[in-house]
């Protein structure tokens, strides 16, 4: 199957409006967010395409609904096109060998790869840190993450 929406899935999360929150909540029973926290990536993303269905394709809430749900597992992964890879710049980098590369910090393959570990680092120390919930953490700004660092450290203290 080759992909029909548009957007990524990573990218499609983004642009969902309230309305769309609530046909999701209504027909699956369950916030989009909530899916992926309670490990159901094919929920969340046949959630995906129910929204993509209704507003690129013309589709009633329960025509979409019904083809989102008939959808193979393999055929709703591909319904969404891959993530981009990162460009390595041939003056910034070099192919090594085994097929990996070496680039220079400028490298904007390099900045997004060393980007996503930071957060990854950071959020996976933060929520072990203070409980919060990976989504949580990706909806507060980082004067709230501060706070709630501060305020975890001095209950750890208090103890």
């Amino acid at each position: 199957m080759d992909p029909i929406s548009k957007l990524t899935a990573n990218k499609y999360p983004g642009t969902l409006n309230g309305f769309d929150e609530l046909a999701i909540a209504a027909r699956f029973g369950s916030k989009l967010f909530d899916m992926q926290e309670a490990g159901e990536p094919i929920l969340f993303l046949r959630a995906l395409v129910f929204v993509d269905r209704r507003r690129n394709h013309a589709a009633s809430d329960s025509d979409a609904y019904q083809y989102a749900m008939e959808l193979t597992i393999e055929d709703t992964g591909a319904y969404f096109p891959d993530e981009p890879k990162p460009q390595h710049m041939a003056d910034l980098c070099r192919e090594l060998e085994d097929g990996g590369w070496e680039c220079a910090p400028e490298c904007p393959a390099r900045i997004q790869l060393d980007a996503g570990a930071q957060l990854a680092d950071d959020m996976a120390w933060f929520v072990l840190a203070t409980g919060v919930q990976p989504s949580e953490y990706l909806q507060l700004t980082q004067s709230q993450r501060e706070a709630f660092v501060r305020q975890s450290q001095k209950m750890k203290d208090a103890r």
